[in-house]
């Protein structure tokens, strides 16, 4: 290929690149907001959405919103005193 030959190359992948970064920033756009919730007393609820069309009980759960009692429930109790 001669020099120009690799200068188009070069610019086409380069062009490429470039639209391929602004398609990805459009389709992804970055947080606008931090996720999870603030670190504070009580517990959020979590529903899993699992119940079915004629069911009363929605399941699901709660979630510490302290961070001590978070990483406590976490850890695999092995002792015999707790």
């Amino acid at each position: 290929m001669a020099f120009w030959g690799w200068w188009i190359l070069f610019s086409v992948l380069v062009v490429s690149a470039f639209i391929l970064k602004i398609w990805h920033r459009v389709k992804y756009p970055p947080a606008t907001q931090n996720k999870g919730t603030e670190p504070g007393q009580g517990e959020t609820m979590i529903d899993t959405g699992m119940s079915g069309e004629n069911s009363y009980h929605r399941p699901g759960f709660n979630v510490t919103k302290n961070p001590q009692e978070y990483s406590r429930g976490m850890i695999k109790h092995t002792r015999k005193d707790r």
